[in-house]
């Protein structure tokens, strides 16, 4: 639903979307995007002639699941992708590096050499970090066996999240994926026994500042109820042509 919103909040060109591949084709990021689109097809359609249908356009960019690339840059900007281990090939993770400063966002994820080598000395790691499966057993009222199988099998748990951050030394670590239930503050108990070092847990809407002085976490505040607004455009934003209604809307109008 992504897709619709953003155009119909002023978005006018197609939104690029890289993710990985798949060795079955039907897994991967371009049969996703495409069956996105057959499925929104119907509200796609009904804005003709109210909008540009160029913003509800998706290009999908599948990019290796098995080796490290570089998959964009452009205005100084450079990301690369890297391989997850997080249940089926496909799942990857990513590097912005822009002006000096380096991002690296783990995505979904096992604890992974790919990760290690390429957030060394980053100034911020995103990494996912599970509850530890005792917790999320206590808290789900799940068997702790089956808490081990969806947190270990799937995930990084937090003593794992402390070895991680203390081989590769962030200027700030911060932790994702992590459900707040009873007991989250054990996680930095957790973490803490092999890394000292600064840690953060985000949630929607978390903002980092990366600078050469500090990296400075806060929330930001936004406007859930924001107008269209319209910025530069690569593409025509003319509408297309309005289709004519069907002919029962004329008896079954109140008022036009």
């Amino acid at each position: 639903m992504r897709r619709i919103s953003l155009a119909k909040a002023g978005r006018v060109d197609p939104v690029e979307i890289w993710g990985g591949g798949n060795e079955d084709t039907a897994f991967g990021l371009g049969s996703f995007v495409h069956h996105i689109g057959r499925a929104l097809a119907w509200d796609a359609a009904s804005v003709r002639g109210v909008r540009p249908s160029t913003g509800f356009e998706a290009i999908a960019h599948e990019i290796p699941y098995d080796r490290a690339d570089t998959i964009y840059e452009r205005n100084g900007v450079v990301i690369s992708s890297f391989p997850a281990i997080h249940g089926l090939s496909g799942a990857v993770g990513y590097a912005i590096s822009y002006a000096g400063r380096k991002v690296v966002f783990s995505g979904g994820t096992r604890p992974c050499r790919h990760v290690d080598e390429t957030a060394a000395g980053a100034d911020l790691l995103i990494h996912e970090c599970f509850q530890s499966p005792a917790v999320f057993a206590r808290a789900t009222g799940l068997p702790l066996e089956t808490a081990v199988n969806l947190t270990r099998l799937a995930h990084t748990v937090p003593e794992q999240m402390g070895r991680i951050l203390e081989r590769t030394q962030p200027r700030m670590g911060a932790l994702w994926h992590l459900d707040l239930t009873p007991g989250t503050d054990a996680v930095f108990d957790e973490v803490g026994a092999s890394y000292q070092g600064p840690v953060t847990v985000t949630q929607d809407f978390t903002v980092f500042n990366v600078t050469e002085e500090a990296v400075v976490v806060r929330q930001a505040t936004v406007n859930d109820a924001a107008p269209p607004m319209h910025g530069p455009s690569h593409s025509d934003p003319s509408p297309e042509p309005m289709p004519a209604p069907p002919a029962w809307w004329a008896d079954a109008l109140l008022y036009i």
